[in-house]
């Protein structure tokens, strides 16, 4: 929580005339802006998660503006938030425990024959009382937080990123966290990328997070404790619009 309200304080610090203008619908205005200067007539839009709602709310105020949309793993914003972020992360709760579950038994998994949710949470209690380091002090060393919010992403495609967490645990077990600052769509296995942030990006979870009350976290807390504090944000908001809107079930303000 001390580390949430440090990062919001120096947020609204250094951000505090743009932090107003961030919303659904300020976005929506901004994209239009865009497509006014480029003298495009209509626009082709595609939305992942988040940037669902931006399209929804681009297509509600710029009526005509848009030729085709295409809205992939669209939110429901029919339900609260917190009812959204709950069903999110018992879903993240649920994979980690089947990515548990294969990597006890897979010769793809760095792991196999250990009790890895017994050595991810030892991992994450590790640096909840020390960060890890990341090799070539590129960037800041990593919580427990950091990794539980950059865990999210790795969950995603069995074939593809299960044996690349189990490595990314593996390696910060070690002292070097870096796998855990590294978006798995551009992770060497993929092979859609170079597998690295831009220096001093922060990892998946680290985003700004209104305050909530007790009740709120306990139950995200009892629905999917590893989870608790580190819901996904945006993991590329150049390529997504960003993926999560900010968490109900996330740590203090």
């Amino acid at each position: 929580m001390a580390h949430n309200r440090t990062f919001a304080k120096n947020c609204l610090r250094r951000n505090r005339p743009l932090v107003a203008h961030v919303d659904l619908t300020s976005t929506a205005r901004d994209i239009e802006a865009v497509r006014t200067g480029l003298g495009v007539r209509r626009l082709n839009w595609y939305g992942i998660h988040y940037s669902t709602l931006l399209g929804r709310t681009y297509a509600a105020l710029f009526p005509g503006r848009l030729r085709t949309m295409t809205l992939d793993t669209a939110l429901d914003d029919t339900t609260s938030p917190l009812t959204r972020i709950v069903k999110e992360t018992t879903s993240a709760e649920e994979t980690f425990n089947r990515f548990a579950a294969w990597c006890a038994t897979s010769t793809q998994c760095a792991l196999k024959g250990h009790d890895v949710a017994a050595e991810y949470d030892a991992l994450v209690a590790r640096a909840d009382r020390t960060p890890l380091p990341v090799a070539g002090g590129t960037h800041r060393p990593l919580t427990g937080e950091d990794i539980r919010g950059a865990t999210q992403d790795y969950l995603n495609i069995a074939s593809v990123t299960w044996p690349a967490l189990a490595e990314a645990i593996v390696k910060a077990r070690a002292g070097d966290a870096t796998d855990f600052t590294v978006d798995p769509d551009w992770h060497p296995r993929s092979g859609a990328g170079p597998g690295a942030r831009l220096p001093g990006q922060r990892p998946s979870g680290q985003h700004l997070r209104r305050g909530r009350p007790t009740a709120q976290v306990a139950r995200c807390t009892r629905t999917a404790p590893r989870r608790r504090g580190a819901l996904p944000g945006p993991r590329s908001p150049a390529a997504s619009g960003g993926r999560f809107p900010p968490s109900p079930c996330g740590p203090g303000d």
